[in-house]
């Protein structure tokens, strides 16, 4: 019979795709066997090694109680415990050297990267800053221009109202215009009617006139006619 297998160290553990290998183990600790024996279980609490497998059985190691260790071989019970805390314990220093040597290596990374990339940075920055530039001007520029179009727009309404009032007051001039040429024509209706009048009364004085000349003409004649006739009786 072998003795208890312990976890290897992190070359010996891996990732568990799936709960797929609990074919020999109760998963809530309720009794485990393997090969016809019992399991001895010891309670460890080492939860950060929830998610790896047995690198022998393939199975959760999670299974067992004693978190960290399968009993795959079916080992005496009378295992002392503290080779397993040992085993334990020096698992536990070279996880928390591995990950000192991690960090170590992500900050030589970091280290590395900042000094390579340091100029490519630089130009960056100096890059930004000119389309910063860029951009501030034309800025400005549309800050003036738009500054230019509000005045315009200013002057144009201040314009279109003068031109307003003037269009009114030719609109009134024109009514005025109008009222006074009606007026005009009016009034020169009268003149050429009294004008008319007036032809007409001195065509109406004429004729009398004429009449009146005629009579006296006439008179004239017969008054001539008269004294001749007075004359000659006297004579004779």
């Amino acid at each position: 019979m072998m003795n208890h297998r312990y976890m290897q160290s992190t070359r010996g553990l891996f990732r568990a795709p799936h709960p797929q290998w609990n074919n020999y183990y109760n998963r809530r600790g309720q009794g485990c066997s393997y090969r016809g024996h019992h399991h001895h279980r010891h309670r460890l609490q080492l939860n950060d090694y929830d998610d790896y497998v047995c690198f022998i059985c393939k199975d959760h190691l999670q299974n067992c109680e004693d978190q960290g260790v399968h009993l795959c071989d079916g080992g005496d019970s009378s295992h002392d415990d503290s080779d397993l805390k040992k085993e334990v314990l020096n698992f536990t220093v070279e996880k928390e050297s591995i990950n000192a040597r991690l960090e170590k290596l992500v900050s030589e990374i970091k280290d590395c990267l900042h000094t390579k990339y340091e100029s490519v940075t630089e130009s960056l920055e100096a890059h930004v800053s000119n389309r910063i530039n860029e951009i501030d001007s034309i800025n400005k520029e549309v800050v003036d221009e738009r500054e230019h179009l509000q005045n315009l727009k200013k002057e144009l309404e201040l314009r279109g109202r003068e031109l307003e009032k003037k269009e009114k007051d030719l609109i009134a001039k024109e009514k005025s215009f109008d009222k006074h040429q009606e007026k005009c024509k009016r009034e020169l209706l009268k003149e050429k009617e009294e004008i008319v009048r007036q032809w007409q009364q001195l065509r109406d004085e004429i004729t009398r006139m004429e009449e009146l000349h005629k009579v006296q003409k006439g008179i004239d004649g017969g008054f001539t006619l008269y004294i001749i006739g007075a004359l000659n009786f006297r004579v004779f």
